[in-house]
């Protein structure tokens, strides 16, 4: 959670140069330093450095969503950690943004299935992050949204619920966007059925022409 909140507040500041909280910093500074907040300041600097790297090389709505990401995440109940990285151009070619989203997400072995786990990943994280973008200035236009998440076998827990802190087989969703498509959605050009059957859809090797709904 303390990442989550530098990262959170590393975003507001690599959008922002503001005099007055420069020289508050600088105040501060003539102080006695405090180690923690000492170093607590110094990561969320480097983190707004790498946000601030990321938004120049790859457009300002890449953080924004990067940010968005995480927070649906959180939101969706994850049980383990959650990170959002702008990777770069995709490697499988196409003009489309690559951006990976460790969700946290612990699926039960018996009680989903790729489909399902596909529709909860559309459904919480990224139709809800996607949905609050004004606009997508990105650099490539395309997006390729890749989703980590983990499976369990609950029923060999002595908790019978997700553990983060136990071996889970790692599986993954790929979601890839056209910019067209992308553009359409932030002006509401398109409804969410409209983007779902735009989408391609990959879980692990495999293309999934469509999911079950919950």
């Amino acid at each position: 959670m303390f990442t989550r909140i530098l990262l959170l507040l590393a975003c507001m500041a690599a959008f922002s140069i503001s005099p007055p909280l420069s020289l508050a910093v600088a105040e501060e500074e003539a102080k006695p330093v405090n180690p923690f907040a000492d170093k607590s300041r110094q990561r969320m600097n480097s983190i707004a450095e790498d946000l601030h790297k990321t938004a120049n090389t790859y457009g300002p709505d890449s953080v924004i969503l990067q940010t968005k990401l995480l927070i649906k995440c959180i939101a969706a109940d994850a049980a383990g950690p959650s990170e959002v990285r702008v990777v770069g151009p995709s490697s499988s070619g196409g003009d489309y943004l690559r951006v990976e989203v460790a969700t946290g997400l612990i699926f039960p072995a018996d009680d989903s299935s790729p489909s399902s786990r596909v529709n909860r990943v559309w459904q919480k994280i990224a139709v809800p992050a996607l949905a609050e973008m004004g606009s997508f200035n990105m650099e490539p236009g395309g997006l390729e949204l890749i989703f980590a998440f983990g499976v369990q076998d609950l029923a060999t827990l002595d908790l019978k619920r997700p553990d983060p802190t136990l071996p889970a087989t790692d599986e993954t969703v790929s979601i890839v966007f056209d910019a067209a498509t992308l553009d359409d959605f932030a002006f509401d050009a398109i409804t969410t059925d409209d983007l779902r059957k735009a989408v391609k859809v990959r879980y692990g090797e495999r293309e999934i022409a469509g999911w079950e709904d919950d």
